[in-house]
């Protein structure tokens, strides 16, 4: 048996003269949807306190409570209604003559049935979880990573291709393929010379024009390890300049 799901809750919108507020919660609902909710269907909890970032805010354009409601759902693969919902009223500051004063904006938890391929680990913010593989603009070039830690309801830890780790807005963020297959390789071929290199193995160093007999004393990341010379000095070396030593027993 399908029904309809109605807003109701009774809302009050209005901006004082010179206020420099550019949003303001205009009403809570437990439950708002503008789809047909399926009672037999098991929907879940995809993500948590999607729809209101600064960024999203910033770029809302929608006119009515519905087109905000789906808007919100539309960004979690698989989302059919919002639960805890805060629904905000966003001042058009560059409104000019037969604009509208304001936008709406809809934040909480999206709930739906999960699409395969998906991950929804932890909840998610914003759409995003973990192991996601996303993109994003650096001074103008595109650059891909992996999510590797949720920060809070705005931002998340990125792991980009060389290793290194970016704190990053979600509504920065481009969420690209996220295939099982495309996060389990994720920088695989830097996982080979992990494999390959252990802590205390002897291993030839070329620096420039020498080789130098090392130890490796530590695994630093996935491309470097600190290597130690006869001297006990200590050096940060790239897998890629070492020459694995043939072992005793081999």
């Amino acid at each position: 048996m399908k029904k309809r799901i109605f807003l109701c809750a009774a809302m009050v919108v209005f901006f004082m003269a010179g206020c420099s507020v550019e949003s303001q919660l205009v009403g809570e609902v437990n439950m708002i949807s503008t789809r047909n909710y399926d009672q037999s269907a098991q929907y879940q909890r995809l993500t948590t306190y999607s729809g209101a970032s600064k960024g999203q805010m910033r770029k809302s354009r929608s006119q009515s409570i519905g087109d905000a409601v789906n808007q919100t759902v539309k960004e979690v693969p698989g989302g059919e209604y919002i639960m805890n919902a805060k629904i905000y009223a966003v001042r058009n500051t560059k409104a000019q003559k037969g604009d509208p004063l304001f936008y709406y904006v809809v934040e909480g938890d999206v709930w739906g049935i999960p699409m395969a391929g998906v991950n929804y680990q932890d909840g998610g913010y914003q759409g995003f979880s973990l192991g996601d593989i996303v993109g994003w603009n650096f001074g103008g070039r595109m650059k891909k990573g992996k999510i590797i830690a949720l920060k809070d309801s705005e931002k998340c830890v990125v792991e980009d291709e060389k290793g290194h780790n970016n704190t990053i807005a979600y509504d920065k963020l481009m969420r690209l393929q996220n295939t099982d297959i495309e996060q389990n390789a994720w920088r695989k071929e830097d996982s080979t010379y992990i494999n390959k290199f252990n802590v205390g193995d002897s291993a030839i160093w070329q620096s420039y024009n020498r080789y130098i007999d090392v130890k490796i004393i530590a695994i630093k990341d996935a491309k470097s390890c600190i290597v130690q010379d006869g001297k006990e000095r200590k050096y940060t070396v790239k897998f890629d300049k070492l020459i694995q030593m043939r072992k005793e027993n081999e």
